[in-house]
């Protein structure tokens, strides 16, 4: 055996251990005394889970957070141990009995529409959904996304003679999952102006890769209608880091997604979920004085039922053992 193929061998049984050391993991944390713990200390702290998901969907789509039949699962699962709610629930709730927990999706995909809020039916449960009107008007996802679909689907030929951010020597078309986020955050982690400037680059790839299909985004009808059900938030207008941009910039979007909804959807929005986590000290305070209530991070940590700035934790998963363990909070 060449030293090569001894190296990929011993890389293969190396991540083999370690997948099956991660899922003994996750079983081991969701199991009835760990999560009973959990659970006695949430309530304890009188904290606030915020749960925060993209998109739910078959397949290894670039955004995509857990399979539906993993969302249906989590779903019964923690209606048996908390009170799903609401923001706007904050106002009037009294503490006591089942702890709170909030399911709140970003980005508004359209596997919301087709897969998530069907499920969500099923179980009577409410959810908080934060859109950018950008891609309602355009039709096509945030600029890292699109990015990374083409990474996942582009033949390889073509991946290989494109140069993408964050990747000096190329993608792998072999480990394309590690390109998706090393291209993603290299392009997110620039300003707005930057993003298009390196986008502008990337379409004439993607012109070349005949059947792309970004993925989709709901219409301004779907978020209409969803909303009369759901909690719909404002995520920034087309996805910018705000921590990367000027305080004007980020006025200047907080009113342009408070005038896109009082035109398009009929009210003013209270939520304002800072895209990717980003957010810069000083940032919520404008946030706060362009009328939003409830300002959304990242953060990996429980909020508090008098809060106004609330951390999230980012839920993916692979299996039901590691979907509920990372939602009650051991995804820190």
């Amino acid at each position: 055996m060449s030293q090569a193929n001894a190296s990929a061998v011993s890389h293969a049984a190396c991540a083999k251990v370690a997948s099956v050391a991660r899922r003994a993991l996750f079983y081991a944390l969701q199991t009835e005394i760990p999560v009973a713990a959990k659970l006695a200390s949430i309530q304890a702290r009188r904290a606030l889970t915020i749960l925060c998901l993209h998109g739910v969907a078959e397949g290894q789509g670039a955004y995509v957070s857990m399979t539906p039949a993993l969302f249906d699962d989590l779903i019964a699962w923690l209606k048996k141990r908390f009170r799903i709610i609401v923001f706007a629930d904050l106002e009037t709730f009294e503490p006591g009995g089942k702890p709170p927990l909030i399911l709140s999706f970003d980005d508004g995909y359209k596997d919301f529409i087709e897969i998530v809020a069907p499920i969500l039916e099923k179980h009577g449960v409410r959810v908080n959904l934060n859109v950018l009107p950008g891609a309602i008007e355009s039709g096509l996802p945030p600029m890292n996304v699109m990015l990374q679909d083409f990474i996942i689907s582009a033949p390889a030929a073509l991946l290989g003679e494109t140069p993408l951010p964050g990747l000096p020597q190329g993608a792998d078309p072999e480990n394309r999952a590690a390109a998706c986020l090393r291209a993603s955050a290299a392009l997110k982690n620039r300003s707005i102006s930057e993003q298009k400037t390196m986008f502008a680059e990337l379409q004439r790839s993607f012109s070349r890769f005949e059947g792309f299909r970004p993925t989709q985004m709901m219409t301004l009808q779907d978020v209409h209608e969803i909303s009369s059900i759901h909690e719909v938030g404002a995520h920034s207008f087309e996805h910018a880091s705000m921590a990367l941009e000027s305080d004007h910039f980020l006025r200047e979007d907080a009113h342009k997604c408070r005038d896109y909804f009082l035109a398009n959807l009929g009210y003013a929005p209270s939520i304002y979920a800072f895209p990717n986590g980003f957010a810069r000290s000083g940032q919520a305070e404008i946030l706060r004085e362009a009328g939003y209530k409830h300002l959304l991070l990242v953060g990996q940590d429980y909020s508090r039922l008098d809060a106004r700035v609330h951390p999230r934790f980012g839920v993916y998963a692979r299996s039901e053992f590691e979907a509920r363990a990372r939602a009650v909070g051991w995804s820190r």
